[in-house]
């Protein structure tokens, strides 16, 4: 008969012990999967936002060709750009044609920061009159400074320097590749 109480109190201890380790495991699910429920799993469509200090589009009226040598002659236009959102995002940075004239855009060139100046071409073309200048990380609330040099390259040809007027304006947004 004793064999049978001390068979009872183990078999009742074990069922106690296993209906607190049941316990504390639903509480540790609970707990995790409302974790999981405050970290955005929808993205802002745009974190960024770009501060100038120019009021009016960038514009390029030249009658002039610039080799590189001259390039640290030319006034830049700065500004800059924050990453509003809690998270790192890879910005957009669109260089945005607003004059509708007859350029080969072609011989239009830029230089952002210190990479090396490029031209607007094909490559980098989103749509007619718009194109991505360039494209990285910027981490959860980091503000990042440019400088942009628009010129035209001494390596375009047949340049009609008489008409060479470009108006545009600089939009920031999330990366397409993100969307």
């Amino acid at each position: 008969m004793k064999n049978l109480h001390t068979y009872k109190l183990i078999l009742v201890l074990n069922i106690l012990l296993l209906s607190f380790a049941l316990s504390i495991g639903q509480s540790y699910a609970t707990h995790i999967d409302n974790s999981i429920d405050k970290i955005p799993t929808k993205k802002v469509k745009n974190c960024f936002n770009i501060q100038s200090m120019y009021k009016d589009n960038i514009s390029l009226s030249t009658n002039e060709i610039i080799s590189e040598d001259k390039l640290t002659n030319l006034i830049p236009y700065v500004f800059k750009v924050q990453n509003l959102c809690n998270y790192d995002e890879k910005y957009q940075l669109n260089l945005n044609i607003s004059s509708d004239q007859n350029i080969n855009y072609n011989n239009i060139s830029y230089k952002i920061n210190d990479k090396a100046s490029s031209i607007l071409s094909d490559d980098i073309k989103l749509n007619d009159l718009s194109y991505m200048i360039d494209s990285e990380v910027l981490k959860a609330n980091e503000t990042k400074t440019f400088t942009l040099k628009l010129f035209i390259s001494e390596n375009s040809e047949n340049v009609d320097l008489s008409s060479t007027v470009l108006s545009a304006n600089l939009t920031v947004n999330n990366a397409v590749e993100d969307w």
